[in-house]
């Protein structure tokens, strides 16, 4: 197939990361060149939402363990997949979760060279 698929979890504890897929509360398949939007929601003792993104183009996997405490009220969160990597676009304040915004740094870089 030609979409990646994206799975959603919303985790009370840092060490269920692991179990991303099995605890999705969405699973999303995303279009090349397609938005995809959706509104979840979040049970109340949400610590952390994870996101684990297989990427079809490399046949790699990007993922993510954002805590809720960075996550702002007036934007939605915003990912964009590419064919080689997954960022967040909006929806998260770098200045509430310091050691968050430092594994960003690291972890947003592309996965493979896409040429």
């Amino acid at each position: 197939g030609t979409a990646s698929t994206a799975y959603v979890a919303f985790l009370e504890e840092e060490s269920q990361f692991t179990e991303t897929e099995t605890l999705a509360a969405k699973e999303i398949s995303i279009i090349p060149n397609r938005d995809v939007s959706l509104t979840l929601t979040m049970p109340p003792d949400t610590r952390f939402i994870a996101v684990k993104v297989g990427l079809r183009h490399t046949k790699k996997r990007s993922q993510f363990l954002i805590p809720i405490a960075s996550l702002t009220t007036d934007t939605p969160l915003t990912l964009s997949v590419g064919a080689c990597d997954v960022t967040i676009i909006d929806g998260i304040d770098t200045k509430l979760v310091p050691a968050f915004t430092t594994k960003l740094k690291y972890y947003q870089q592309p996965l493979v060279s896409c040429l």
